[in-house]
């Protein structure tokens, strides 16, 4: 952890989260309509929509929640036709995408890899289509969680019944244990998959599991943090977005230093992060780069 820490403090950690988080704001919203109108395709997608409203109102509170939900709606609204829907879809497709593009390069510079500059148009389509697959892996995710919570339900109750005093805590416990297990296999699939560079799965696991409780752990402070720091009263009509957009920072940064301890876990243990195909690595010695 202290060479993850001191290495990941040399990457300048509050510019790679700030860029992502500011990003991350506006391609939010059609990264969730790409889920909802994908999974709509399955389920009923008004049951999506208010399941995605209970899940995000964890993270954000109802008043964040309910302006998110009003900018889906917008942007649903603007397809009166099926060549502006098509349209529409290439473009928030193109927006969601060219988010896990910087998640990608900023992971990259963590790991001390470079894509190499004469890849063809096929080579420099890869990593979009990656990050495509992470988008379907995340319905399927959401809609696993679903599931999980309906068998937690009857679950929750038989607990309560067999433990009157303690059952509340231990629901509670539960809670957190799955929710770690979702958030764990989504951050492993991402330090696999979205990179130039290619962890052994058990490095990667082993990462994304000590992200997973981090984020869990900072989630719910944070959470009860913002929820005292009355800043819809500080910033009026632009507290929902200040909410949303501080979340994010904060689940950016503490993905960056999982992946920086990932990496850090991968030199010590002999494992090393091979650089893929059409990437190779670099060092960075006294301030300056070695190829």
């Amino acid at each position: 952890m202290k060479d993850a820490y001191v290495t990941f403090r040399r990457n300048e950690p509050l510019r790679l989260a700030g860029a992502t988080a500011f990003f991350a704001t506006f391609a939010l919203p059609p990264i969730l309509i790409i889920i909802t109108q994908t999974l709509g395709l399955v389920f009923e997608e008004r049951v999506m929509n208010d399941r995605l409203a209970e899940h995000l109102q964890a993270f954000f509170g109802p008043g964040s929640v309910k302006q998110i939900m009003e900018t889906l709606q917008g942007f649903r609204d603007l397809a009166v036709n099926w060549y502006i829907a098509i349209g529409g879809f290439i473009f928030l497709m193109f927006v969601a995408t060219t988010l896990f593009k910087i998640i990608r390069e900023s992971i990259n510079q963590l790991w001390r890899l470079r894509t190499q500059k004469d890849r063809n148009v096929r080579q420099k389509l890869i990593p979009r289509l990656k990050a495509m697959i992470i988008l379907v892996m995340t319905g399927v995710l959401f809609v696993a969680g679903l599931l999980v919570e309906a068998g937690q339900a009857i679950l929750n109750e038989y607990i309560r019944e067999l433990w009157s005093n303690a059952g509340s805590f231990v629901v509670i416990l539960l809670n957190q244990v799955v929710s770690l297990i979702i958030v764990t296999i989504w951050f492993g699939v991402l330090f696999r998959l979205l990179p130039e560079g290619r962890p052994k799965w058990k490095i990667a696991f082993t990462g994304a599991l000590f992200t997973g409780v981090l984020f869990t752990a900072g989630k719910l402070i944070l959470g009860f943090m913002l929820t005292l720091s009355n800043i819809q009263n500080i910033y009026g009509a632009a507290g929902s977005f200040v909410l949303v957009l501080l979340f994010i920072f904060y689940v950016s940064f503490i993905f960056y230093y999982g992946a920086m301890f990932t990496y850090c876990w991968a030199e010590n243990t002999g494992n090393k992060i091979a650089a893929g195909k059409h990437a190779y690595r670099y060092n960075v010695t006294h301030n300056r780069e070695e190829e």
